[in-house]
């Protein structure tokens, strides 16, 4: 059973989104109320980012992510997690109406990469 291994419990703007850093906290297993087929709605359906090379890029491509497919959505809260030998973020935002939505981004390939 896999277990989660770090949490960033920021509130955090679409300009501190970019200033994300590497956890040392521990957290508890993710929930979500998503359906499984939604693309980022759980760790099967995670959104893995082409391109992210390193952490700078990976982050800021979560962030452009969301942008696109969540205009008006801001970001509240977001973890780092360990599950069957990957890692995620798990990135839960808000609506302009209050509605939150968690969703999840496989970053095992840039995780800790600086360059």
């Amino acid at each position: 059973m896999a277990a989660a291994i770090a949490v960033l419990a920021l509130g955090l703007t679409a300009g501190a989104m970019r200033e994300h850093a590497s956890a040392a906290q521990v957290a508890t297993a993710p929930t979500t109320g998503s359906t499984a087929a939604e693309p980022g709605s759980s760790y099967g359906t995670a959104i893995v980012l082409e391109g992210a090379k390193n952490e700078m890029s990976g982050i800021e491509a979560e962030h452009s992510y969301i942008v696109t497919h969540y205009p008006g959505w801001r970001q509240k809260v977001q973890a780092l997690l360990d599950h069957d030998g990957r890692i995620y973020d798990r990135i839960e935002i808000v609506g302009p109406m209050g509605e939150t939505k968690s969703l999840y981004f496989d970053i095992t390939d840039w995780f800790g990469k600086l360059d």
